[in-house]
């Protein structure tokens, strides 16, 4: 996702923790700044030639084949290490704790992208710059809100990686699923837009390179038959809610940690 994406998500994320906790608002406003700037900055932080190729997806695996140099593995170790210090780092006292916070968030954020998702080169894929401006205008609904709420899990590793990994999951099969609109089925699938590496070859748009996954033969936002501006907009709407909410869950792990973490006290 651009960067200005990543953070209206962890913005519209911090307004709902505050509806949700109106009495800890000056305690907010303590955090959100460092959360905010580490989920922008996170491309920035620690420029990689997986980062300047472009190959950050979701644990692609066997999928892609042997890309050069093990790039393809190298963004689940970064995920791993901001989990890990995130972990150890709670409690602490310290700003730097939400700003790891804020660069995991960014992680999560972008399994919410189909293209970060379904290995594919994506430099220059429109999916992640599509509609940045509707993303302050993006709601939970009050039952998702208090799913979100209610949960009880504990700041622990495995719920980190845990939460990178559902979204993901829940993008692969938004991407496989029937594309249902104004009450009907407009399509089978995404798989026009984004394929798996396993549905390259006679089934794609554009012959694949070597090593990379295959677009299909459609472009997000361009209209393609049944998909028009409005079927966009709701797809596009619905990940970014995804990803709004699951960056709302890592807040309230975060707090409701044993080891909850007040930078107001350091």
């Amino acid at each position: 996702m651009e960067k200005l994406a990543h953070v209206k998500i962890s913005k519209r994320a911090i307004e709902l923790y505050e509806e949700l906790n109106p009495s800890k608002s000056e305690q907010i406003k303590e955090w959100a700044a460092p959360f905010t700037d580490g989920s922008g900055k996170e491309d920035e932080i620690d420029i990689s030639l997986q980062r300047l190729f472009n190959w950050h997806f979701y644990d692609p695996g066997s999928r892609l084949g042997d890309a050069w140099w093990g790039i393809r593995r190298s963004n689940r170790k970064r995920v791993e290490a901001l989990a890990g210090k995130l972990t150890e780092s709670a409690g602490s006292c310290l700003p730097e704790t939400y700003v790891l916070a804020g660069r995991l968030a960014h992680h999560i954020q972008d399994m919410s992208s189909p293209p970060h998702v379904v290995p594919v080169y994506h430099m220059k894929d429109r999916f992640d710059g599509y509609a940045t401006d509707k993303i302050i205008d993006v709601k939970l609904t009050p039952a998702q809100l208090d799913t979100i709420r209610n949960e009880k899990r504990k700041l622990t590793f495995e719920t980190l990686i845990e939460l990178l990994e559902n979204e993901a999951k829940r993008t692969i099969l938004k991407v496989e699923c029937p594309v249902i609109f104004d009450g009907r089925q407009i399509a089978d699938d995404w798989t026009d837009f984004w394929r798996k590496y396993e549905l390259t070859g006679a089934g794609c748009g554009r012959k694949p390179c070597s090593h990379f996954g295959c677009y299909g033969k459609n472009k997000f936002g361009e209209k393609a038959g049944q998909f028009t501006p409005a079927v966009y907009d709701m797809f596009y709407k619905e990940q970014i809610a995804s990803a709004v909410g699951e960056t709302l869950r890592l807040l309230i792990i975060l707090h409701g940690s044993s080891k909850e973490v007040t930078p107001n006290r350091v």
